[in-house]
């Protein structure tokens, strides 16, 4: 992980009880360990006392098809669409990390949660990897909406922006 640009450098002690991390527990951190070391980690953030994502109105086209989507998402496995003026119903993958970025760890410990979650009042969990990130193989097995977009950087006029050919760590928590 510490190689990925933007990469965070968290002290745990600073993060609890911090309003950068709020409602961030110890106990919400999932470890994935292998003969005593830490192989990947997560957390899981509920964010919904604070922060909600709310449909308000979908287009036309939308509504009407929005049934015969849900139920083929619900046959086939995804992510289905809420009724208009409902709020999402997911909770985010707080620090997605696995020791030398290697997709099994990874994977290992999305299907603990996924496993852990499945019959909850969450409908999904979110998280971000770069597009060209290895970890991304560990998705392929779930049912998924992938979304896409760009991390820009403002530099002051007299600096350099140096470029990179680093992965870029994404918190979609911070999102």
């Amino acid at each position: 992980g510490s190689q990925k640009d933007f990469f965070p450098n968290y002290n745990l002690h600073d993060m609890l009880g911090s309003e950068y991390f709020k409602e961030l527990q110890v106990e919400d951190y999932r470890l994935i360990l292998h003969n005593g070391e830490i192989k990947s980690c997560g957390a899981i953030w509920n964010q919904t006392n604070f922060k909600r994502t709310r449909v308000v109105k979908y287009h036309q086209y939308l509504k009407y098809m929005r049934p015969i989507y849900n139920t083929a998402q619900y046959i086939f496995g995804g992510v289905r669409l809420p009724p208009e003026g409902t709020t999402l119903n997911y909770f985010h993958i707080h620090t997605p990390l696995s020791y030398g970025n290697n997709p099994s760890w990874m994977k290992l410990l999305l299907n603990n949660i996924y496993n852990e979650y499945s019959n909850s009042h969450f409908d999904y969990f979110m998280l971000g990897f770069d597009i060209n990130d290895p970890l991304l193989q560990c998705l392929k097995h779930f049912p998924q909406r992938s979304y896409g977009g760009k991390i820009i950087t403002m530099e002051p006029e007299n600096r350099t922006i140096q470029k990179s050919d680093a992965l870029t760590y994404i918190d979609s928590g911070r999102l």
